[in-house]
């Protein structure tokens, strides 16, 4: 349920400010618009500094409060008190995240009407707030007039097609919003059309999640084609979507024209060995993606073939996740070996719920032994195939990159085989952690530098090692 507005008390309440003396930003004249953004970019030129943590006082925060309040009164609404604070203090960020707050139209006409003139805020979070698409279109308008707030996450804001083309109207216009976060709004094939239509001109945005969406193909066609054109865009997410091999084809073909893109997630879709092996051609074809995921799609071993062909020409991948295909011994034993004779810089391997068999899984122990750019690689290690886990656990002790193993359900490996993999964290002293949960079940950032659980039950702590501990987001399918 929907709880009311949460109030605020203290030195920085709305009452306080309002009622009190100004803060010494407010001793400068209001300035706003464009004159506003070209003033404030200039100041930061003559600090040296492109922090957003500085940020020149163009704006009366006392007078931007007065009259966000003042479009409430008239709109007979209540002010919401977190936005209050944040005009009144100038403060970065805006959000509205977990409040389980559900805003009226009024409210967000009455937010909009501040944010158009406001020079502070850069990131505005209102998740989950049910805005819709008429709201939407509101939000639209002022971004069409702000040119400071760079990060918007509108997830689960019930915006549908209508609500995202509005928004995708505003995005030809402005020239601030470099991060986007459209998740999980019943966008479909009309809504990503929209929004490939917009980025044809808008030169800025370099971050589009549309994750838990209906896109199918058409609407990954419409976005492939942008992709030749937009020079800007370097992260793509549509995870969970209804993509399929015509979508991955036409965005595999895109690839090879664009140099910018570096992270595709196209996770949890339905892309067969067609669209897998044009996304591999085109990710080689340029050199410059990063992170691919393509787990939980209907990869089998020709896609595997094709996805092991590239790993041989590319030094820029840092990030494969392949778990929940079809691809069997052909295609592991494919990939293990193009791995183990070009290390490039690959950090990450998701090879979780493929039907390698005995010679794959021996393939990926023998990479093992010769691989020293791996870090984290996630594969099953089941008790009917003994010999198998034990030949990985004994590439481990030989390895000296890795930092993180993931040997799928704990209940389903044999106990021999948990003590000899544990006991590799007493001979590479590389390794600081074997994890026993699944790490793609939820969409959370581990730190793999805090205390490690292993197999076995006991806590471990990280180990002194002369690589860099690193923070790794946890793709989910």
């Amino acid at each position: 349920a929907m709880a009311s507005r949460p109030s605020r008390s203290g030195p920085g309440s709305p009452s306080a400010t309002l009622s009190g003396a100004a803060p010494a930003a407010a001793t400068t004249p209001p300035v706003s618009g464009k004159k506003a953004s070209l003033a404030r970019t200039n100041a930061l030129k003559r600090t040296g500094s492109s922090s957003l943590n500085i940020v020149p006082a163009l704006v009366n925060p006392k007078a931007n409060v007065t009259n966000y309040i003042n479009h409430c009164t008239a709109a007979h609404v209540d002010p919401i008190l977190e936005f209050v604070v944040v005009l009144s203090d100038h403060l970065l960020s805006f959000s509205l995240e977990d409040k389980k707050i559900r805003l009226t139209l009024k409210d967000v006409a009455c937010l909009c009407s501040a944010l158009k003139d406001d020079e502070a805020i850069r990131e505005l979070n209102l998740t989950s707030t049910m805005l819709g698409a008429d709201a939407a279109g509101e939000l639209a308008e002022a971004l069409k007039l702000n040119y400071t707030v760079s990060s918007i996450v509108l997830s689960s804001c019930d915006l549908t097609n209508e609500g995202v083309t509005k928004l995708a109207s505003a995005l030809k216009a402005n020239h601030s919003v470099l991060r986007l976060v459209l998740q999980s709004n019943s966008v479909g094939n009309s809504g990503a059309a929209a929004l490939a239509d917009a980025l044809l001109v808008n030169s800025v945005l370099t971050e589009l999640d549309l994750q838990q969406n209906e896109i199918k193909c058409q609407g990954a066609v419409a976005l492939a084609a942008c992709l030749k054109i937009n020079k800007a865009l370097q992260l793509l997410n549509l995870r969970f979507n209804k993509i399929s091999d015509s979508g991955a084809i036409a965005l595999g073909m895109a690839l090879k024209l664009n140099d910018t893109v570096t992270s595709l997630d196209l996770g949890g879709n339905l892309i067969g060995n067609e669209g897998g092996s044009a996304l591999a051609s085109g990710m080689a074809a340029t050199n410059v993606i990063k992170t691919l995921n393509l787990r939980s799609n209907k990869l089998e071993d020709p896609a595997a073939l094709v996805v092991a062909d590239a790993l041989k020409k590319m030094d820029c991948l840092e990030e494969l996740f392949l778990g929940g295909n079809n691809i069997s011994a052909v295609g592991c034993v494919a990939i293990a070996d193009a791995l183990k004779y070009n290390n490039g810089n690959l950090k990450k391997l998701d090879l979780q719920g493929l039907k390698m068999g005995k010679e794959g899984a021996l393939a990926v122990a023998d990479m093992l032994r010769s691989n020293n750019v791996l870090q984290h690689i996630v594969i099953d290690l089941v008790k009917e195939n003994a010999e198998e886990t034990e030949a990985i656990a004994k590439a481990i002790q030989a390895n000296s990159s890795l930092t993180e193993i993931h040997p799928g359900d704990v209940t389903h490996v044999d106990q021999k085989v948990l003590e000899a993999i544990a006991g590799t964290l007493h001979v590479n002293r590389y390794v600081v952690g074997i994890v026993g949960d699944t790490g793609f079940e939820q969409y959370v950032t581990r730190h793999i530098s805090a205390p490690c659980r292993s197999l076995t039950g006991c806590s471990l702590r990280a180990r002194e090692s002369t690589h860099h501990t690193r923070n790794w987001a946890h793709p989910c399918p």
